[in-house]
């Protein structure tokens, strides 16, 4: 499969266990929003560099008791060799104020073969 197809596969369902241990090597390592900052993960436990198929598992376990995800729309996808880059938007409505935030998004993958 190449890297950009891997990448769909595992954005369009991301939440089910199965895929993400299908499409990710035990030794993925997956950052969220940044490499590591003790205050923001504090308030957002998801947040900062995690290691391991688990990993992501619990980060979108996680998220999804603070917000629930009203859309996920990618709208532009680039690979070139190993490396995969999308960028959309979603609009995500807290479990708990019941407010709805539409935000772009960014993410970065390196997609190597033959795990």
């Amino acid at each position: 499969m190449k890297p950009k197809v891997t990448v769909q596969s595992l954005l369009n369902d991301v939440q089910n266990p199965t895929t993400v241990r299908n499409l990710c090597a035990e030794n993925v390592t997956y950052v969220s929003l940044n490499y590591n900052n003790p205050d923001l993960h504090k308030i957002m436990p998801w947040c900062g560099t995690a290691h391991g198929v688990d990993a992501i598992i619990k980060t979108f376990h996680d998220v999804s008791e603070f917000w629930i995800v009203d859309s996920f729309t990618p709208e532009a996808i680039f690979s070139e060799d190993e490396n995969v880059a999308v960028f959309g938007r979603f609009t995500y409505t807290s479990t708990r104020l019941k407010k709805s935030v539409t935000t772009p998004f960014a993410i970065y993958c390196k997609v190597q073969s033959g795990r």
